[in-house]
Order: structure tokens, then sequence, then C-alpha cells
């Protein structure tokens, strides 16, 4: 926390007498004016909470060298509009640009096989994000809150989104799930309201808590063969939902899994339900 709170700190250039490791944490944390700062080409990392809420960073360059970059470096620079960050970056940590609600922009190197937790988290104006091939696995809340967010494509190499990765998501309309996806996370979708469509692949085998819970311009919803148990609050709020089509796997359906399901005026059970919860169909 050396310059921590320096409103007045424009611009930093570090020695090469300053060692990598010794920079410590929220180092520029606070520092309001900043704009720029030059790393010597001998440092590899950027520390965690380095620009921790640098409100005057609009584009920053994430130098070559770089390797890593530390949880939370950018959390709240608010200005931040585009970021680009090199292929020679191997290692991202949670949150590092969480609460970038200015951001618009962000690609991810072709060498990146995981997004962290929380790494783009309430990027309220992001609308272009880049997502390579290599990548695997989508942590938890990675695009939460992201508001402004309309399409986003994933390349069937992933095999794990964490839960709530695209909660919050107004402005979500067009989304395949991956080919390869066995789980669909709690709260995945929730509160996605310009969704109208969701694809299930038939490789998902097991759906958890309110998975697409708020979605409602949803009209019609397949879930694939395979699936034995709705957990509580699937569909709940799904406001718009008038036709669910089930599978003749599936066994049991929880609490308030189609609670305030206000359009939804018919459903066949299938005759495989052996447990039905309470509030199931509550306001419905």
């Amino acid at each position: 926390s050396a310059f921590y709170y320096c409103s007045s700190l424009n611009n930093v250039t570090i020695p090469d007498s300053v060692a990598n490791e010794n920079m410590g944490t929220s180092v520029f944390g606070y520092c309001n004016s900043l704009t720029t700062v030059t790393f010597p080409t001998s440092y590899t990392t950027i520390p965690e909470a380095t620009f921790f809420a640098c409100n005057n960073i609009e584009t920053y360059t994430i130098p070559s060298h770089i390797t890593t970059i530390g949880a939370s470096a950018y959390y709240s620079c608010s200005i931040l509009k585009e970021i680009t960050i090199p292929d020679t970056v191997t290692n991202i940590g949670d949150s590092a640009f969480g609460l970038c609600v200015g951001l618009t922009k962000a690609v991810i190197p072709d060498n990146f096989t995981s997004l962290p937790d929380n790494l783009f988290y309430e990027c309220s104006n992001l609308t272009d994000i880049t997502i390579p091939a290599s990548v695997t696995n989508i942590g938890n809340a990675v695009f939460y809150g992201c508001a402004s967010l309309e399409n986003i494509s994933l390349p069937n190499s992933v095999t794990g989104i964490g839960s709530a990765a695209f909660g919050n998501c107004f402005s979500l309309k067009n989304f395949n799930l991956p080919s390869g996806l066995t789980t669909i996370e709690a709260t995945l979708f929730w509160n996605c309201n310009s969704l109208t469509e969701i694809n299930i692949p038939s490789s998902v085998t097991t759906i958890k808590d309110g998975a697409f819970g708020g979605c409602n311009s949803v009209t019609t919803f397949t879930i694939p063969e395979g699936i034995t148990t709705l957990p509580e609050n699937t569909f709940y709020a799904c406001s718009s939902l008038t036709q669910v089509n089930f599978p003749t796997t599936l066994t049991s359906i929880g609490k308030t899994a189609f609670g305030l399901c206000s359009s939804l005026s018919s459903i066949d059970i299938p005759d495989t339900i052996t447990s039905i919860s309470e509030q199931t169909f509550f306001q419905c």
C-alpha cells in the first residue's frame, strides 16, 4: 500500500532496483489521478489489487513481459474502457476486473484454459467479449451483473460453468450452452430477463437450484432426457413460461420449482414422477 490514497499522483515509473516480489498489494489503491504506471521489463506479475479503485485510468496496455495478473488488480477502475490481455499472461486472479463499470470490451488470450471467479463481476457496460477455444472452465459469477451484454459465444471446449456465471445479465438474448456441459450450476441464468430461448445439450445430467429463475421472457422449455431432478426454484418467476416438456427420466420436482410462473396454465406431469415438493407451483 505504498502509494495508497495518493490522490494527486498521476504518473509513476518503477525503477529496476525495486524487485517485483517487493511490490506488495494495493500499491496504487485509490490513486484517483493516476493515469500511467511503467513497470520494469523484469517484472512478470501485477500484484493483488495494484490499481484498486484507480478511477482515472481509461485505457491500459498490459506489458508483454507480464505473465500473472493478481486478484482484484484492476477492481473498481470505473472508467477503464478496454483491456487487452497479452498472450504472455497465463494466470489471472479472482475479480481482476470486477466492478470496472466503464469496461466495454475485453479480449482473452488464446492460451487461456480457465476464467477465474468474478473476473468481470458487475462490469455493467461490457458488450464485447471474446473467449478463445482453449477455455475449458468458466468460474463462478464471471459475468454476473454484466447488464449490457447481449450476446456471448462459448466454445464447445467449455465443460464447466460456475454458479451465477451469467446472473443478472439483463440484456442477454442469445445463448447456446456448450455441447460437452454436464451440469448447469445454481442460479446460472438468474434474472436473465431478456433471454427468450435456452437450449440444453443432451450431455447435461444435472440442473441445480435456481438455474433459470427470473428468466421471464422464456415461453417454452424442454428438459433433456437423463435429468432426474428439478431442484428448488429451477424456473422461479419465469412469468412468461407457458409450456414445459419433461423427460421420461424425471422423478422429482423441488420446492417452488415453478413458483410465480404466472402464465403457466397447464402442465403434463409424467408417470415417472414420484416426488413433488411443497409450493412447487406456488402462485401459478
